[in-house]
């Protein structure tokens, strides 16, 4: 899953640290999305970055079809009725990245971060449970 660099002086988009090019396009071809990145400067290692998107069901078909048959993503209990949710972790490089994905109606939550999926899983849910009410 190919790494993207991003200038420091230039704000980052999630749609750059999003593994896989099914969930990239998604982002990108999303209906409406909403993104919070934490960068604290000084910080080599810890950010927190989440993006909100509206997909039209052809593309959240299509990314849960992908991501379901795909074994790095595990499957998460998202504890929100009728809601799906993954995480994955990528060993892969100098360090040990994680994403976690929720989908709830027409929503998708995607989260990413450094260090274990474990750490931003309760984050990305709480994100999700908050936004039904």
């Amino acid at each position: 899953m190919g790494k993207t660099w991003v200038a420091a002086s230039q704000e980052p988009t999630l749609e750059s640290i999003i593994p896989g090019p099914q969930a990239r396009s998604a982002a990108t071809e999303a209906t409406a999305k909403l993104q919070c990145l934490w960068w604290p400067e000084l910080a080599t290692e810890a950010y927190v970055a989440l993006g909100v998107y509206r997909l039209s069901d052809s593309a959240a078909t299509s990314l849960l079809s992908s991501l379901r048959s795909t074994p790095e993503y595990n499957s998460v209990d998202p504890g929100i009725p009728g809601a799906v949710a993954f995480s994955y972790e990528d060993r892969g490089g100098e360090f040990l990245t994680s994403t976690v994905y929720v989908f709830v109606g027409d929503s998708w939550f995607a989260g990413g971060s450094l260090g274990p999926a474990a750490r931003i899983v309760p984050l990305v849910l709480d994100a999700a449970k908050r936004s039904i009410g």
